[in-house]
């Protein structure tokens, strides 16, 4: 009688066993098949000035020599970067990086906020919708604010850029619009950093490279304005990107033969 109870005790903790691995499995394809259907570029708001598109590494220290405040977002993914990766930019300074990530992605990426990035302390957890934002103390005063949202993952040193992505509404996207499709998704798809940036009646959508000191950058001006005119005067167009201290633009080609415009433009360090 006894062994027959060591049997039903072991075939019932195996019966367990296998169903937890199953249901935990299960939860680990669907959250993957979640992250993989997801449209990461249906969660770029429209309220952004500029979005950054990495589509792999790049070297990436050569992107910080034009944004270096880049590197204490990019830095906090540690060895789990998923390309691609968008930065978005808002007028008033703050940024938000959005990424998919799979399931095992997020328990390391959790993992290593508290154990490396964080100060020690248990993180304030806001439930917002269907979502959870967690708030993270910083040394120096700052804040780390991100969110897990249908396998993806946005992270800023504010709260507001993750509570506005978590209201995206995917038919009005910081990419909406039929008008220039085809032109951004080329520049998207063909360079491994490009750059969108929204200017007073334009777009710009170029790709991002880097020789040396010089930064080069090339692609369209995407007209919004009326009749097709340039506004204002494509020819400031270069000196109204927001540009670090330390570089300049040291030349540049605006050609309107075509439609769209394309625009080359040589940033140089100002020593």
């Amino acid at each position: 009688m006894t062994k027959r109870r060591i049997k039903i005790v072991i075939l019932f903790v195996l019966i367990i066993t296998i169903l937890i691995g199953g249901w935990q499995m299960y939860k680990r394809l669907k959250y993957n098949k979640q992250s993989f259907d997801t449209d990461l570029y249906s969660y770029v708001s429209p309220q952004a000035t500029e979005v950054i598109n990495i589509n792999r590494g790049y070297n990436l220290e050569k992107l910080f020599s034009y944004a270096p405040s880049l590197t204490g977002l990019i830095d906090i993914l540690g060895n789990n970067i998923h390309y691609p990766v968008i930065i978005s930019k808002y007028a008033n300074g703050n940024m938000l990086l959005a990424v998919k990530t799979s399931h095992e992605e997020e328990y390391a990426i959790r993992e290593h906020i508290e154990k490396v990035v964080s100060l020690p302390f248990s993180p304030k957890i806001i439930r917002y919708k269907d979502a959870e934002i967690y708030i993270h103390a910083l040394a120096d005063n700052q804040f780390l604010v991100y969110s897990f949202y249908k396998g993806l993952f946005f992270i800023s040193h504010h709260y507001m850029p993750v509570e506005n992505i978590l209201n995206s509404d995917p038919e009005n996207t910081f990419f909406s619009g039929e008008e220039h499709k085809e032109i951004i998704e080329k520049v998207r798809l063909s360079a491994p950093v490009s750059m969108y940036m929204t200017l007073p009646g334009n777009m710009l959508a170029i790709d991002y490279s880097v020789h040396d000191d010089t930064i080069y950058m090339e692609g369209y001006i995407l007209n919004h304005g009326k009749h097709g005119s340039f506004t204002p005067n494509p020819n400031l167009i270069p000196f109204m990107i927001n540009l670090p201290d330390s570089i300049c633009v040291e030349d540049y080609i605006i050609s309107d033969e075509n439609k769209p415009a394309a625009i080359k433009i040589k940033l140089n360090k100002i020593y």
